[in-house]
């Protein structure tokens, strides 16, 4: 399902359950309480050993830049150069079990999860040098191969808006409005999405249950006294 889905959704089951007429809720605040629901529930089912899909999984193209991974490069170290992201990696969705996290070149071939005493100590071995990566101050670093200039990553991000803008930034003005993107999460975990959001819209707002509907009343009431 697309994201305006989910949002109409929670609004319709506002709607249909008492609710008062001059009752606000805009899609950025409903949109907010899905993504952190999402969240909680993505991670809380990865902690309890069950399977998460591939629908709950973002994919985000990395571009690659030449650089160092502590600004001493003018002294020799073996991975000297290496490559790194040109932008920050947006926040993991982060479980007991680490990020789950896959990351690939565009062949599709996967880089495996590296760090750097694996690289110093490879140059000892008859194996061919270790290409992989390492994340460090939130950038991704790629080890043992500088002809890339792109990587996928293949996660669970805890914002997925801000995929959305990565992969397509709202300044190209090509048409990537992120109401019209698929939601990620697993169609198994829907129903206690909206049962979540509802719980945290109601208490953040303090919905009253405004059975009568009478907001227009209560204001003209307050007219009549006045005058």
């Amino acid at each position: 399902m697309k994201v305006n889905q989910h949002v109409y959704a929670i609004k319709n089951l506002i709607s249909a359950g008492p609710s008062s007429d001059d009752l606000r809720i805009t899609n950025a605040l409903i949109l907010h309480f899905l993504n952190v629901v999402r969240s909680r529930l993505i991670k809380d089912k990865i902690n309890k050993y069950f399977y998460i899909s591939d629908q709950s999984y973002q994919n985000l193209c990395i571009k690659l830049q030449k650089s160092s991974f502590h600004e001493c490069c003018n002294i020799t170290f073996d991975y000297c150069p290496i490559l790194k992201s040109t932008l920050p990696l947006p926040t993991l969705l982060q479980s007991k079990f680490g990020n789950n996290m896959k990351v690939t070149d565009l062949e599709g071939r996967i880089l495996p999860e590296i760090n750097l005493t694996q690289v110093l100590y490879s140059k000892y071995s008859d194996l061919p040098p270790i290409t992989g990566y390492f994340i460090n101050n939130n950038h991704l670093f790629i080890v043992g191969n500088t002809s890339l200039d792109t990587v996928l990553i293949n996660a669970l991000f805890d914002d997925p808006e801000a995929i959305q803008e990565i992969n397509c930034p709202s300044n190209t003005g090509e048409d990537c409005a992120y109401l019209e993107a698929e939601f990620p999460i697993d169609s198994d975990l829907v129903a206690m999405l909206y049962e979540m959001t509802l719980n945290l819209l109601f208490i953040h707002l303090k919905i009253p249950n405004d059975i009568t509907n009478n907001a227009r009343e209560d204001r003209q009431g307050e007219v009549r006294r006045e005058s």
